[in-house]
């Protein structure tokens, strides 16, 4: 066994990276040479959230080694003597994404293409996100305030006080919900699946509100039989609107 300080192989998008063994290589009888590391840190990978939280992404990591071409050497994935060779665990420590491929072969890294390639390695880990923690702690919570302000609905329009008193406190309810779970939405500059349920969303119980507000301007003018017809026909009306606006953010 010889001892060396192997340099120049680094990974593209690393951000911070530690080696967990000494350098070392094995060399036998046969002439072929093994250098083993174990090396654990930060990557970074741009990510498209368009689709949050029903996105798929695909993890890479390219190593590259400075300095060295491609036509002067390949880093091919490891085929062990007794089978098996470069992978990944069958138990992958991600518990928001599911595994669903992967792949790892030789690739070439060129900043420019007229230019030829250093030599690299790329490992691609294709994702899923486990969508179920935001149905059940985000959507699902959500679709319930904006039920709450249908009760409105059901309720005699004469009674102003009760009317009211729902339809701010769906409101209210739904501005606090928004600051509770701002935290686990992504802060991108554009539009996901759950930022425009959200806004729809947003936008219903604000119009269940206004429809308060008019079917007590309508009792107060002696329209107290329109306003129970425009409730009447409302109560199919607003769960149909929330179906449409499920079907339009995550199209169902």
């Amino acid at each position: 066994m010889v001892s060396v300080k192997p340099s120049g192989i680094c990974g593209l998008n690393q951000q911070q990276i530690w080696n967990a063994f000494p350098s070392y290589v094995e060399i036998y009888p046969d002439g072929e040479v093994v250098y083993r590391q174990k090396s654990w840190g930060w990557f970074s990978q741009a990510l498209d959230l368009h689709e949050f939280p029903l996105d798929r992404q695909t993890l890479t990591i390219h190593i590259v080694a400075a300095g060295l071409l491609q036509t002067d050497v390949s880093m091919i994935p490891l085929i062990q003597r007794k089978g098996g060779g470069s992978g990944i665990a069958e138990k992958f420590s991600l518990p928001d994404f599911k595994v669903k491929s992967w792949n790892a072969e030789s690739r070439a890294y060129s900043p420019y293409q007229s230019q030829a390639g250093s030599a690299g390695f790329i490992m691609e880990v294709r994702l899923e996100r486990q969508h179920s923690f935001y149905i059940w702690k985000l959507i699902l919570p959500l679709c319930f305030i904006v039920a709450m302000s249908w009760v409105p609905r059901w309720i005699d329009p004469k009674e102003i006080g009760a009317n009211l008193g729902i339809s701010a406190t769906s409101f209210l309810t739904l501005v606090a919900y928004l600051f509770a779970t701002n935290v686990f939405l992504p802060r991108v500059a554009y539009f996901t699946r759950i930022d425009l349920f959200i806004l729809l969303s947003t936008l219903m119980v604000f119009v269940g509100l206004a429809h308060t507000v008019m079917t007590t301007w309508l009792y107060g003018i002696n329209s107290g039989a329109l306003a129970k017809r425009i409730n009447f026909w409302s109560r199919a009306i607003y769960p149909l609107a929330l179906v449409s606006i499920l079907v339009v953010a995550f199209r169902l």
